[in-house]
Order: structure tokens, then C-alpha cells, then sequence
């Protein structure tokens, strides 16, 4: 199998340990190369024989190396996998999206891959609406974390309440609702608040705009460090204006977090009834849900932990992803 990815997010790195679990996995050249014109053609020719002597070709994201891996597939007759993450297609799920056109790599992907991974029910249907002649090669299967045991006990939790928001860019202030977690730590200065993350001119925007003394910047931290932030806090907070998933959402919730997010159709989905939905970015809004959920008994948090056992614990996209993967080897 060849994997083509420029990203080294978790979830990409959970998928090259499903895959080579199954499969004899090499890396596509130019994973690490930056995006340019010059960087296309070396990652275009340099890819040729790679997926001339693979059976398989999985790429994640719908990006212009998945399209060069997708091209490749199709001249060489090899079965071909795309994964959408999200970002590759904002400007279908959100109203209030910045309206692109949608680039001319997500229409070659679509019509010619042979399966199409959503880790979404919305975009999962919402692809499906807008491209009926493709759905029937669309399958769902979420991301998924390794589900930590905690023996069934409810975790004794401080009040504290917390969001990540990793980048360095300024632009991921209004696109992650930073501007919100802010104000509604103004107002609630009887609790700690919490930005894991920010670097470069993210972190900068966040000081200057940061005006009570209850809000602290973390820098990024590793998994396990960051893990241990969760297992204390209370409330964990995503006031994201677009998200594709919401995985940090995910991994604070495993621990017994209670989430309250923004009104974005895939964070509702990632937390069901087990936290509280800002029905509009409202800081008043913002302040009552905060307090709800810290005053909410524990075993709320408990029933968020469970939820994510039941649907983004990391066996069942492992064995739904090498199922499909099975499925399309044998066609």
C-alpha cells in the first residue's frame, strides 16, 4: 500500500499503525515537501513508480497529492482510497463559510477514486446531496482515540475549564472563537481558564486581547501532558465558527470532560446530549452554558467518557476501515 498525506496529525499517525498492521506500507515521495508548483511535478513523477508497483493507494485528504495519487491509480488500474477530513470541504457545509469554488482536486477525487472516506455524518451527507452520482462509493467511518480505562470511577475534577487551539497563525483567533473563551473568562472570574496551544501570532493575539487575570496560555504540550490537563478539568470548552471534526473535543470528553460548544453541525455531533450547544455566539449565552456545565453532577462527564468509548474508540475505526479496505481488495 502507498500512503500519500503531507499531515502528521494524530490521526493520520493512527491510521499508518492500523494500515501497517494489514499491509506492506511505504510512504509516498514527497510527504514532507511544502506546497509549490515545483514541489507538484517532483511529488508527480516521483510518485509514478511507486504506484505502479503498489496494490493499493490510500491518501488522507483530498488535497493535490491525492489527486496526483488518485491519477496515478486510475493510469496504472490500482484501487485508490481518499480520505476528507473536513477543511478540503467547508465551503459546502456552512452557511456563513467563505464561499470558494470548490477546487477542480476535490472534483477529479471524487469521480475517480474508488472509495470515498468521510469521518463525518454531516459531510457525509451533505457530499452525498450535492453528488448523488457519487454516493454509493461514500462510507462513514469516524476518527477514533485510544480509549484510556478508568475503572468505571468518576473522576474528581477542579474548576477549571479549558480549550486547545493549536496553530500560529492570527486568523485561528476568530475561526476557533477565542475572541468568546475570553470574554466568558471576564465573566467568570470565580474559575481558571485555560488555551493550550497558541504560537506565533495566535499567542500575540491572544495576549493583547486577554484582559482578566483567571486565563492562562499553555504552550503546545505532548499527549500524555496534555492528558493530564483533562483529567482535572471540569468544562472543556470549542466555540470553533467552522471545524471539520472536533477531535480535541473527542479527547477531553474520554476524560470525563464536559464539552460545550458552538452551534457548528460537526461538533453537535461529536458530543450528542452528553454537554451544551451555544445556539448563537453570544458571550451572555457562553457564560450560562460555562456555569451549567460546572455545576452539572460529575456523572455528566462520566456519560460524555462513555459516549466516546461507544462511537471514536480507535478498534472500531479499525475494524471498520479494514473491513472496507478488505471489501475493495476482493472487487
Amino acid at each position: 500500500m502507498l500512503f500519500f498525506s503531507a499531515y502528521n496529525a494524530p490521526f493520520v499517525q493512527r491510521d499508518i499503525q492500523i494500515l501497517s498492521k494489514e499491509y506492506s506500507l511505504e510512504l509516498a515521495y514527497g510527504n514532507n515537501l511544502k506546497k509549490s508548483i515545483l514541489n507538484y511535478l517532483l511529488i508527480f513523477w516521483g510518485t509514478i513508480w511507486q504506484v505502479q508497483r503498489s496494490d493499493l493507494v490510500y491518501c488522507w485528504f483530498a488535497d493535490y497529492r491525492a489527486r496526483i495519487g488518485v491519477f496515478w491509480s486510475k493510469f496504472f488500474r490500482k484501487k485508490c482510497v481518499v480520505v476528507i477530513g473536513g477543511y478540503e470541504v467547508k465551503a459546502l457545509l456552512y452557511e456563513d463559510a467563505e464561499q470558494k469554488s470548490i477546487s477542480s482536486h476535490l472534483s477529479f477525487i471524487l469521480k475517480n477514486a474508488d472509495m470515498i472516506i468521510n469521518v463525518s455524518d454531516h459531510y457525509q451527507k451533505r457530499l452525498c446531496e450535492i453528488y448523488p452520482q457519487f454516493a454509493a462509493k461514500m462510507v462513514r467511518i469516524y476518527n477514533g482515540i485510544e480509549i484510556n480505562p478508568q475503572d468505571m470511577e468518576i473522576l474528581e475534577k477542579e474548576k477549571r475549564v479549558l480549550t486547545v487551539c493549536s496553530g500560529n497563525t492570527a486568523a485561528r483567533y476568530m475561526e476557533k472563537g477565542i475572541d468568546l473563551f475570553i470574554k466568558a473568562a471576564e465573566n467568570l472570574s470565580a474559575y481558571q481558564f485555560v488555551i493550550i496551544g497558541p504560537e506565533g501570532s495566535l499567542k500575540e493575539e491572544v495576549i493583547k486581547n486577554i484582559n482578566s487575570d483567571n486565563l492562562v496560555i499553555i504552550p503546545p504540550l505532548a499527549e500524555e501532558s496534555l492528558n493530564n490537563w483533562y483529567k482535572k478539568t471540569k468544562v472543556y470548552c470549542q466555540f470553533s465558527r467552522n471545524e471539520s471534526f472536533g477531535l480535541a473535543v473527542v479527547e477531553a470528553m474520554s476524560w470525563q470532560c464536559v464539552p460545550v460548544v458552538s452551534s457548528v453541525p460537526s461538533l453537535i455531533e461529536r458530543i450528542g446530549d452528553t454537554g451544551y450547544v451555544l445556539e448563537t455566539p453570544d458571550i451572555q449565552e457562553a457564560v450560562d452554558k460555562i456555569e451549567m456545565a460546572m455545576n452539572a453532577d460529575n456523572k455528566k462527564g462520566k456519560e460524555a467518557a462513555d459516549w466516546v468509548e461507544e462511537l471514536y474508540n480507535i478498534k472500531i475505526r479499525e475494524q471498520q476501515l479494514l473491513t472496507k479496505l478488505k471489501e475493495i481488495d476482493e472487487h
